[in-house]
């Protein structure tokens, strides 16, 4: 009995180790770590030509296939330095005739010969504010969403055709009359870099500002304890297992709604 209650004894100081260690240091690491400069760097790169490893360089070149064979023009190629701590994050951004955008990601961290995530995404904007936003990322977002926010992933599905044609489904769902804001061309006149700077990171960073998430910093943006919490909570056991299962049966509920398998 003295051993059974030692062994409980013993299970218990674990436990409360690891729940100290995953839910209050693990905000404290993202409180004092987690920084993103006011006005990120963005940098056209080349990816036949740049160091990458290989399956980086095959994605971006079989997503380019796909993407062109959809309509979509590549506008460039841009690596963004200083967003994220030790990884390099390379995107390759398109634009649809009909407005639609879409974006090749790749996830390098640093140190490792592969890639550490690949995903594709398409977003349309509209001039009524609201964003339309369909991916295959496995990654589950650290950010909240906003209330004009319409996102979705469908992690299982790598045919662009179907995830565009779905996107295209549900922008008719929600976009409400409203036509597709082509921002990259009335405000930015096509300049890129700048585009994807303080249109897209910038300003995802402002409202998250808003929402609590981040705070201003004299450099930029910072976690807010609140926000801190939130994500490495959300990142940790058992949560981030419930999240994963949200998006599966989402994701599920979307591919039967648009009449594919459901299997995601």
């Amino acid at each position: 009995m003295e051993a059974l209650l030692g062994l409980g004894g013993l299970l218990v100081t674990i436990l409360g180790i690891m729940v100290f260690f995953i839910y209050v240091l693990g905000p404290v690491m993202v409180l004092a770590m987690l920084r993103f400069p006011d006005t990120p760097a963005v940098v056209q790169c080349d990816p036949q030509r740049d160091a990458l490893p290989e399956d980086a360089r095959q994605f971006f070149a079989e997503t380019y296939v796909e993407l062109s064979s959809l309509g979509f023009q590549l506008i460039g190629t841009f690596a963004l330095p200083d967003v994220l701590p030790n990884v390099r994050s390379l995107l390759a951004m398109y634009e649809h005739a009909d407005g639609h955008m879409a974006m090749a990601t790749v996830i390098v961290a640093e140190g490792i010969g592969t890639s550490k995530l690949k995903y594709s995404e398409f977003s349309t904007r509209y001039t009524n504010g609201l964003v339309v936003m369909t991916s295959n990322s496995t990654q589950l977002s650290s950010f909240r969403p906003l209330s004009n926010e319409f996102p979705c992933q469908l992690p299982a599905l790598t045919d662009l055709s179907r995830l565009f044609m779905i996107h295209r489904g549900r922008c008719e769902q929600h976009r409400a009359g409203a036509q597709p804001e082509r921002t990259l061309r009335t405000k930015f006149n096509g300049r890129a870099a700048e585009f994807i700077g303080l249109h897209i990171l910038r300003r995802s960073f402002e409202e998250q500002v808003k929402v609590g998430y981040l705070r201003r910093t004299s450099q930029g943006f910072g976690a807010s304890l609140k926000g801190a919490c939130l994500m490495a909570w959300g990142e940790a056991f058992p949560i981030k297992q419930i999240r994963m299962a949200g998006v599966r049966r989402r994701a599920n509920e979307v591919l039967a709604e648009h009449a594919w398998p459901a299997k995601a």
